[in-house]
C-alpha cells in the first residue's frame, strides 16, 4: 500500500507541475502574442501616418492645378471671391494665394490664418501688395522691423506707380495715405520715400 500511495502522490505532484507549466506556457504565449500584436499595430499605424503625410503633400497638387487654371480666367473683381470660396487647402497654399494676390491684392484677406502668420510668406506678399496686406496679417508683424521695412518699401513704390515720381512730392503727401504702423518712424519713412523716388526717376 505504501509504494502505491507514494506513486499516487508522485503522480499528483507531476500532474500539478505539468498543469502549472502548461498554464505558464499559455500565459507566456499570450503575453508574447499580445506584444507581437501591439508591435504590428504600431508598425501599421506608423505606415498609415507616413502614407497620410504623403497623401496630404500630393493631394494639393490637383486642387492647385485646377485653381490656377480657373484663376487665369477670372477678372480683377472676381479674384477675392474666388479665393474666398475655394477649399481650405487652396487658401492655405502659398502658390495659390500669391497667384491670387498678384491679380488682386484684396484677395489676401481670404488667405488661411496659417499663411497670415508666416513671416516668409508675408515678405513675399509685401513685394506684391504695397502694405495693405500687413493690416490683415498677424498683429505681431506690425512691430517686426524686417516686415515694416518691406511694407514701407512696397507702399512707397506702389504709391509712385499711380503718380509722377519726378514731381517734388513732400513726405506729408504720402504719409497721409500710409497705414498707421508705417507712420510711427517718420525719419525712416522719409529716407525710404526719397530712395524710392530717386530710383524710379533714374530708372526712367
Amino acid at each position: 500500500a505504501a509504494p502505491a500511495a507514494t506513486a499516487a502522490t508522485s503522480k499528483g505532484r507531476w500532474q500539478g507541475h505539468s498543469c502549472r507549466a502548461f498554464r505558464k506556457t499559455l500565459t507566456g504565449n499570450a503575453a508574447g502574442s499580445k506584444a507581437g500584436t501591439e508591435a504590428k499595430a504600431g508598425i501599421v499605424a506608423k505606415a498609415w501616418a507616413i502614407r497620410g503625410s504623403r497623401t496630404t503633400e500630393i493631394d494639393i497638387s490637383s486642387p492647385r492645378k485646377v485653381f490656377l487654371s480657373k484663376l487665369e480666367r477670372k477678372g480683377f473683381s472676381m479674384v477675392p471671391r474666388f479665393l474666398q470660396t475655394s477649399i481650405p487647402c487652396v487658401r492655405a497654399d502659398p502658390e495659390c494665394v500669391l497667384a491670387a494676390v498678384r491679380k488682386n491684392a484684396s484677395a489676401f484677406e481670404f488667405a488661411a490664418d496659417s499663411l497670415k502668420s508666416d513671416k516668409d510668406f508675408m515678405l513675399n506678399v509685401l513685394k506684391i501688395d504695397g502694405g495693405d496686406a500687413i493690416m490683415r496679417a498677424a498683429e505681431s508683424f506690425q512691430v517686426d522691423g524686417e516686415i515694416i521695412a518691406a511694407a514701407r518699401e512696397a507702399f512707397c513704390m506702389n504709391w509712385f506707380k499711380t503718380r509722377c515720381a519726378a514731381i517734388p512730392w513732400e513726405d506729408e503727401d504720402i504719409l497721409e495715405d500710409a497705414p498707421p504702423f508705417l507712420q510711427a518712424d517718420r525719419e525712416s519713412f522719409s529716407v525710404q520715400f526719397t530712395s524710392c523716388q530717386y530710383r524710379l526717376i533714374f530708372a526712367n
